[in-house]
């Protein structure tokens, strides 16, 4: 299992329900990560994150709740909603599960994440949302992208 994210200077992820910047690049990358055959295929976020992002093309999308209601639901589209016992049922989350949100799920998954990537924006906006501190779960992070207003970042275990 991988996580993946972008963060502002002050750890903003969010806000209002939205990501508060807009970074092409960082948008390719996501779609790229996500979707490689090798590396993506399935996502792990919260309702409000689905809410906020909704379908994404060529993904299955495992959408967190509590809500017993939204469980019943399978889509065809790719997405099912599940609490944390029947995300299990469906076998141990391997390299293939990607931890896309929001705050809650960062924080309950990241810790078993062999590696996260995180697009850190330089500079600071408005936010609701914040991540979670995670940093002490991985062993080394090498910088795998520097540009002029963000970086992408590789934390390992």
């Amino acid at each position: 299992m991988k996580g993946i994210m972008a963060m502002d200077l002050n750890r903003v992820i969010g806000n209002q329900g939205k990501i508060p910047w807009h970074i092409s690049v960082d948008l390719k990358f996501f779609q790229q990560m996500t979707t490689d055959p090798k590396e993506g295929g399935f996502l792990i976020m919260g309702r409000k994150t689905f809410e906020s992002v909704g379908l994404l093309p060529d993904r299955h999308i495992y959408v967190l709740t509590n809500d017993p209601v939204k469980r019943k639901i399978l889509d065809s589209r790719g997405h099912k909603f599940v609490d944390e016992e029947g995300l299990w049922t469906i076998g141990q989350p391997d390299h293939r599960f990607w931890v896309c949100g929001g705050t809650e799920v960062y924080k309950k998954f990241l810790p078993q994440c062999a590696e996260v990537y995180v697009t850190i924006v330089l500079d600071e906006y408005e936010g609701d949302t914040y991540a979670p501190d995670f940093e002490e779960y991985f062993s080394s992070q090498k910088i795998i992208l520097e540009c002029k207003t963000h970086w992408i970042v590789k934390y390992a275990k």
